[in-house]
């Protein structure tokens, strides 16, 4: 059997020895050298590339927070204004850089609320029995609140000027833990009211 290999290897060119040289030395140094680097190469692709993916959806979180945290505090302040029977913004001693709204109720009660920024965070108190009540805090621990503005105008629609309040923001995420990642937003909304009596307190 082995003479009739050998003999077949002779017709080809093929040298035996060639064979079993080959068989027993394996993979060269460079071969293994090569293939060491082609792996940790595409390792360290995945690694990046999985960071990425994990820092993007926590960057979409972070404006998830500030969508679901930031901006309810001011749809509830439009709502009031929308409803309100007069309102001062300004300096107020009672409502330091804030805006106090006056509204009716439903049951015909007269409410006064004051709306103002308070340690961060945008905070609402009412006036009971000639006196404001303690601070509440309206938005979301997740978030603050570095800077809130009430801007006050009266615009011109159809011959007859309406006062408008534009409410400007703004406001950022909290680091979290094991994480830089932060979001800061510039917000801004507009409310265009009925025709009713608004003041203005430089100081």
């Amino acid at each position: 059997m082995n003479n009739e290999l050998s003999r077949a290897y002779r017709r080809a060119g093929i040298k035996s020895s060639n064979i079993s040289n080959t068989s027993k030395n394996g993979f060269s140094l460079i071969e293994v050298l090569v293939a060491t680097f082609i792996f940790t190469i595409v390792i360290f692709m995945s690694m990046i590339i999985f960071s990425d993916s994990v820092g993007l959806k926590n960057r979409s979180q972070l404006y998830e927070d500030v969508q679901e945290s930031a901006y309810y505090p001011l749809e509830l302040i439009s709502r009031d204004l929308r409803e309100a029977n007069d309102f001062e913004i300004g300096n107020l001693s009672q409502c330091p850089a804030g805006i106090i709204v006056n509204r009716t109720l439903q049951n015909g009660s007269d409410e006064k609320l004051c709306y103002f920024l308070n340690q961060k965070a945008i905070a609402v108190k009412k006036y009971q029995t000639s006196n404001w009540s303690a601070a509440q805090n309206l938005s979301s621990s997740k978030v603050e609140f570095e800077e809130l503005k009430f801007l006050g105008q009266n615009i011109q629609n159809s011959q007859v000027y309406q006062p408008n309040v534009v409410i400007k923001a703004k406001v950022k995420t909290l680091q979290r833990e094991r994480s830089n990642d932060f979001v800061e937003l510039n917000i801004q909304t507009s409310v265009t009211l009925r025709d009713i009596n608004w003041k203005f307190h430089a100081n």
